[in-house]
């Protein structure tokens, strides 16, 4: 029906909630933190299960219209599990996704992923969605294997910066070389319109970079970091 109505206007794009969360909605997180390192076994049969049931779910949302998937997989965060947790029990999972569900898929994890991101890019999903993580960053380590999409704060820039703020933070965003600019989660109701015109307005007025040019930044932002902490250090010293 969505499809029908706006074909041509909008993707159609479903929320699937990804086979590590379901399996720690079921299990409880703590079991299934747990489970990894005391009975791994049973961890994949739950994940497993989840997986399956994921997969079906999802090639049903193709076959009714669906135009793209978005997986949210909050308890895969970088901030509660350790990336050789993510290897060995959620990534089989994620590659089964972007193998078995047709159409393209985004993949959307909480928190700190940084760590992750060289496994999340082998997955094969379409499109990683990410949160605490810098853009430069992220766009330097998935390279050209995958498309990224982030990363407009939710907490305090969303909900109580300027449109201005907005607007240049959206700017910024693209020039780090996102590929699709959005939020970092979910929406809180105290985002302003103005807010939302604004970061729409900024998509459509900044020019997609050149590759060279997206290098040269992540560059220029590498060597600011590396200033940066070299003249903490010495600062930390001299006190």
């Amino acid at each position: 029906e969505l499809r029908k109505r706006y074909d041509g206007m909008l993707p159609v794009i479903p929320l699937l909630t990804s086979p590590f969360t379901i399996a720690s909605h079921i299990a409880g997180v703590e079991n299934i933190a747990k489970w990894t390192k005391t009975d791994p076994e049973k961890a994949h049969a739950f994940i497993e299960a989840a997986t399956d049931f994921v997969i079906a779910y999802g090639k049903l949302q193709t076959i009714y219209g669906a135009h793209i998937v978005f997986l949210a997989d909050p308890s895969a965060s970088g901030d509660l599990i350790s990336a050789e947790t993510y290897r060995e029990f959620v990534l089989p999972a994620h590659k089964r996704i972007a193998k078995e569900i047709s159409c393209p898929q985004i993949l959307h994890i909480c928190g700190d992923t940084s760590k992750l991101l060289p496994y999340i890019k082998q997955s094969g999903i379409d499109c990683f969605s990410f949160d605490a993580v810098p853009v430069w960053y992220c766009r330097q380590v998935a390279g050209n294997e995958m498309s990224i999409l982030g990363s407009l704060d939710v907490i305090d820039l969303m909900p109580n910066g300027t449109p201005e703020q907005v607007y240049n933070r959206t700017r910024e965003c693209i020039l780090q070389g996102a590929d699709i600019v959005g939020t970092s989660c979910g929406l809180s109701f105290g985002t302003s319109l103005e807010n939302l015109r604004a970061y729409v307005r900024a998509c459509k007025e900044t020019a997609i970079p050149k590759c060279d040019d997206v290098e040269d930044i992540i560059r220029q932002i590498g060597v600011g970091i590396g200033r940066n902490m070299k003249e903490n250090v010495l600062g930390g010293m001299q006190e």
